[in-house]
């Protein structure tokens, strides 16, 4: 079976200490959102996920608890909770961990300069030049 992103290594599954949080405000610092999840138990970590480019929050975060049944009360009763004026939602994350960070833009292909792609369209249509096409020449 070819795994990609859908195979989690034995590391990345949660143990259900992880939680996903979303409708955070770009305003929400990662203190505020850590004191707002102290008050269920001891919050370990938080990870504001925040826009490479802007360094804007984009929503959402993970808050990792010490223990699990800290992070069920968290679900339980700070989801559809309020913080900084925005309603959020707390449930448990599908994996333990992040993913590797992406640089945020894709490096596939590179794109060919225009004036190259000129010159393999006029030669598509065209043929190569005469100094090209008696180097293609095969002797069969």
């Amino acid at each position: 079976m070819n795994c990609f992103r859908g195979c989690d290594s034995p590391d990345a599954v949660n143990p259900g200490n992880n939680l996903y949080v979303t409708g955070l405000s770009s305003n929400v610092s990662k203190a505020e959102l850590q004191n707002h999840f102290a008050r269920e138990g001891k919050v370990v970590d938080v990870h504001l996920v925040v826009d490479p480019y802007s360094r804007e929050s984009r929503g959402f975060g993970f808050v990792t608890m010490g223990r699990i049944e800290e992070a069920e009360r968290c679900i339980k009763y700070l989801d559809g909770s309020i913080l900084d004026g925005r309603v959020i939602t707390v449930e448990k994350a599908k994996r333990g961990r992040g993913r590797t960070p992406t640089p945020g833009r894709y490096l596939g292909l590179r794109r060919i300069p225009s004036k190259f792609c000129m010159f393999i369209i006029s030669a598509a249509h065209f043929g190569p030049p005469a100094s090209v096409r008696s180097t293609c020449t095969t002797n069969t």
